[in-house]
């Protein structure tokens, strides 16, 4: 397909305006005496002749040149007197119909890109989880012929613990593919990429971390978890302390008895005041009797029985003191005692006596799952067909 010429469908004139009747124009390969062949078709089907003529009016045919770096045309009247000579008029195919791009620069089977949208691309799938296979297959993804360099890219280069094959791998990619089998495409679904460990160096390390589908040097592998919650054993060591607050003075309530004890000791009371009367003095584990006879208005016997008109009390016992209504104590004190016996007593402590207080820390903390990803933009994964 070459170009129309310029001077396609006008007349040519001489100086002078008259008509060029006859004329003649000579086409050459640019800045030579080559004479190139042109056309009266754009298909170039059909050359014209060298010259090409104009007709009785001067006006040119339709003439095409093919596409070249630059083509000369020189014009000349019926009778060969040159009326005009062009040179080197460039004429460059506009496109390039036999570009070849190199494999390096094409999208090949298996790239990967993430876009933002939520749907099919033409000449893809995407990288959900689901399945591939030909027309006859039950793919979920796409069943369709044009999946089979997909299908045998993910059967070569990936285990099929991450791209499972239908009823299992068989001889090879072209035989399971026809054989109507699917396969797996990897799930890339609330995931980002991650490079190998090794990636033909020494492996860099993951830091013991856990893989759900492979391991560390295998593509395809995933690891990693959106949400955690963590345990007790994620937090460093570490300690509480504390102290409780001052004390005032306070009191504590003891309880409790003596030990059984048979050495000598004396115990010595007050009885409280009474009327007259005669009164039995009673000390745990033993006794003691006072009894005194002088003249008193009305005593009544140890046993409670009936009063006397009249008694004699007497007073130069030690101890006893009388009031005019009768009523009186006796102080008493009494002997060494080695019968075994116990006491019972209470104390209070002294304010600010040395004493220590335990304390418990609160429990804090509800084991809520956090994000564990960081700032992240949705998108859908495609891998090439």
């Amino acid at each position: 397909m070459g170009s129309l010429w310029n001077r396609s469908g006008t007349v040519e004139r001489y100086a002078d305006d008259l008509r060029a009747a006859g004329a003649q124009a000579f086409f050459f390969n640019g800045g030579t005496t080559t004479p190139l062949t042109v056309y009266q078709d754009s298909g170039e089907a059909s050359a014209h002749p060298h010259p090409v003529v104009a007709d009785a009016n001067g006006r040119w045919p339709d003439v095409f040149i093919p596409y070249t770096l630059s083509f000369d045309v020189q014009v000349k009247s019926a009778d060969d007197v040159q009326l005009t000579y062009s040179l080197e008029i460039p004429n460059p195919d506009p496109i390039e119909l036999s570009v070849t791009i190199p494999a390096e620069s094409q999208v090949g089977t298996g790239m990967i890109h993430a876009e933002m949208l939520n749907t099919t691309k033409a000449g893809y799938v995407r990288l959900n989880g689901r399945t591939i296979g030909n027309a006859s297959s039950s793919g979920t993804e796409r069943a369709n012929a044009d999946t089979s360099a997909l299908f045998s890219y993910l059967w070569n280069n990936l285990i099929d613990g991450i791209a499972a094959v239908s009823g299992g791998r068989g001889g090879s990619a072209a035989s399971d593919f026809a054989a109507n089998k699917t396969i797996v495409l990897p799930n890339w679904q609330g995931t980002v990429p991650l490079g190998l460990d090794d990636m033909g160096a020494a492996a860099g390390g993951f830091l013991a971390l856990g893989f759900d589908v492979g391991n560390a040097t295998t593509a395809g592998s995933r690891t990693g978890i959106n949400g955690i919650t963590l345990i007790s054993d994620n937090l460093p060591a570490h300690s509480h302390s504390g102290t409780t607050a001052a004390e005032s003075a306070h009191t504590h309530g003891v309880s409790g008895t003596t030990a059984s004890a048979s050495n000598d000791h004396t115990h010595s009371g007050t009885t409280a005041s009474n009327g007259a009367h005669i009164h039995g003095v009673t000390d745990p584990g033993h006794t003691h009797t006072h009894s005194a006879v002088t003249s008193v208005g009305g005593i009544l016997d140890g046993s409670g029985g009936v009063g006397l008109a009249s008694a004699t009390i007497n007073s130069a016992v030690t101890g006893i003191s009388i009031n005019s209504d009768g009523a009186h104590t006796h102080t008493f004190t009494s002997g060494g005692q080695s019968a075994s016996h116990t006491h019972t007593l209470s104390f209070t402590s002294d304010a600010g006596s040395a004493h220590s207080h335990t304390f418990t820390t609160d429990t804090v903390g509800s084991s809520t799952a956090f994000n564990n990803l960081p700032r992240s933009v949705l998108v859908t994964w495609f891998i090439k067909l």
